[in-house]
Order: structure tokens, then C-alpha cells, then sequence
């Protein structure tokens, strides 16, 4: 008679196949190698970009940290040195800026900021050439070249110059464009009269409208090229009132000139001829009377 352990060892012996499996395990028990393996779960969408992203504000604070030393290697303190020699010369010979090349002062000052922006030489050569760029402004306004002025107040101010110091300028130079304009209409107007040869006879003709235009800009050139023009014209139209024995004309021309410019070349010259035709005048007097007419017309002169 078989005892319940007895049985139960037989049905164990029934489902082991070949002895393999360890005595109590379940029917389904596989050995360790006999498993397949499992693959590790991928990482979390995203990750990688985050990782990417650290990196790289990792490594940019590392260069804003260290900006310094590795100026000092790209750019050793001897070739900064020469650098802004470079732009303190090209600023005493008054090159302020040179675009084309990159030598001028605000070019080579730049670069040197473009390297260390906290180098203090570099930023005062910058405001000294602001500084230079305004004195250049009043000069050429000063000497009727107003583009040059545009240009010299237009450096000045793309390097933030402060505005209490650029404002007189930039309306200095506004009122005397404003008198080029004025003037360039009345030197047309004047040269119009001149060669329609209305020279002094009323408002509209040439030496009135030259007087105008002196007013405007009493040390333009053209104003004074053109006034002396219209007055020698006017000594001109003495000579011929001269020829054609009218001394009176030819003496209201020459008072004319004299009070608009006592300075004229050509009025000691006519000086001259009306003397001398003053003193034909006396000898053809003389050749016609007696010394006893002469008296009474000598005498009749005086009264």
C-alpha cells in the first residue's frame, strides 16, 4: 500500500523531464540561460536636447568667464599695444575714419573694443575722435563747405556724442544752409540782370541785387566776384559817356562805384580819363577865345 509522500513522488517523477528541474518548482520553470532577454527602456523624448542645451550655456559662461585670458592668447598685450598706437596716430593726423581700409582712428579704436570692451584707452580715443569730428563740423561750416560739415557732425554723432554738444553745430549749419539756399536765388537773380545789362538803374538790377546778397553773406566770394563784375560794367558805360564828351554821366558813375566799393581796380584808371578830359575841355576853352573872354568865362565859372 503506497503512502501519500509515495504518490506524490511518483507524480513529480511524471512531470520532470530528464532529471532537469529542481524538485518543488512550478512545470513551467525555465533555467536562467534559457530566458530571453529583455532590452533596457529608452530614455525619455528629450532628454538628449537638454543635455545638448546645458552644454552649451555651460560652455558659453565659461568663455564669458575666461574672456580675458583667451583675449591675452588670440591677442597678445604687445599687438594691442601696437594696435592702439596705430589708431592714436591715425587720430593726431586727423584721420578720423576710413571705412574702405579700416585705418582710420574710429576703425582702429573699434577693434580694439571689438577684443576687450572694457579697455579704457581704447573708449577715450573714441571720444576724442567725437571730439575732433565736431571741431571739424565748425571749421567747415566756417569755410562754406557744408557737405564736409554733414559728414564730420554725422561721426560725431554715430559715436554718441552727447546732444547738448551737437545741437549748436547742427544749427549753425542748418541756418547757413538756409543762406545758401537764399543766396543761391539771388546770385541767379543778379547774374540774369547782369546779362539783360540792367546794371544800377532800380531794385531789380544787378548791383541791388548784389547788395542784397552781401548782406546775406557778407564774405561769400561769389557775392564779391559778382558785384565787382556788375561794377566794372558800370565804369565801362563811364568811359563810353566819357568818349561821347558827357562828363556828368560818366562822374554819377564813378560816385556810384566809389560808395559801393571804394576798393574797385578799376576807378583810379577812370579817375584818370576824366581828368584828362577835364583838362582837353580847358584847352579847347582856351584855344577858342581871347584873354580877355577867357577872363569873363574864367570869371563867370567862378561865380
Amino acid at each position: 500500500m503506497s503512502t501519500p509522500r509515495d504518490q506524490m513522488d511518483e507524480e513529480g517523477a511524471e512531470g520532470q523531464p530528464d532529471g532537469d528541474r529542481p524538485s518543488g518548482l512550478r512545470s513551467d520553470y525555465r533555467p536562467e540561460r534559457m530566458r530571453p532577454r529583455r532590452e533596457p527602456d529608452p530614455p525619455p523624448r528629450g532628454r538628449g536636447w537638454v543635455l545638448l542645451v546645458l552644454a552649451l550655456v555651460t560652455l558659453l559662461g565659461a568663455l564669458y568667464l575666461f574672456r580675458e585670458p583667451l583675449a591675452d592668447r588670440l591677442l597678445p598685450a604687445t599687438d594691442r599695444a601696437r594696435l592702439l598706437d596705430e589708431a592714436d596716430r591715425a587720430l593726431a593726423a586727423g584721420r578720423l575714419s576710413s571705412p574702405s581700409d579700416g585705418r582710420g582712428a574710429r576703425e582702429l579704436y573699434t577693434a580694439v573694443l571689438a577684443l576687450e570692451p572694457d579697455h579704457a584707452p581704447a573708449r577715450d580715443g573714441l571720444r576724442a575722435v567725437a571730439q575732433a569730428a565736431l571741431a571739424r563740423a565748425v571749421e567747415r561750416i566756417a569755410s562754406d563747405d557744408n557737405e564736409g560739415a554733414r559728414e564730420a557732425l554725422a561721426l560725431a554723432r554715430s559715436l554718441a556724442l552727447p546732444m547738448a554738444e551737437l545741437a549748436p553745430v547742427e544749427a549753425s549749419l542748418r541756418l547757413r544752409e538756409a543762406e545758401e539756399s537764399e543766396l543761391g536765388k539771388l546770385l541767379e537773380r543778379a547774374e540774369r540782370a547782369r546779362r539783360e545789362e540792367r546794371l544800377d538803374d532800380g531794385p531789380d538790377s544787378a548791383v541791388a541785387i548784389y547788395l542784397r546778397a552781401r548782406e546775406v553773406a557778407p564774405d561769400s566770394a561769389l557775392v564779391q566776384v559778382g558785384l565787382r563784375g556788375a561794377l566794372s560794367d558800370l565804369l565801362q558805360r563811364a568811359l563810353w559817356a566819357l568818349q561821347a564828351d558827357d562828363a556828368a554821366a560818366a562822374e554819377r558813375i564813378v560816385q556810384r562805384v566809389q560808395e559801393v566799393d571804394p576798393g574797385h581796380l578799376d576807378l583810379p584808371g577812370l579817375r584818370a580819363r576824366l581828368a584828362e578830359w577835364r583838362q582837353a575841355a580847358d584847352s579847347r576853352v582856351e584855344a577858342r577865345f581871347d584873354e580877355g573872354e577867357l577872363a569873363r568865362y574864367r570869371g563867370d565859372l567862378v561865380e
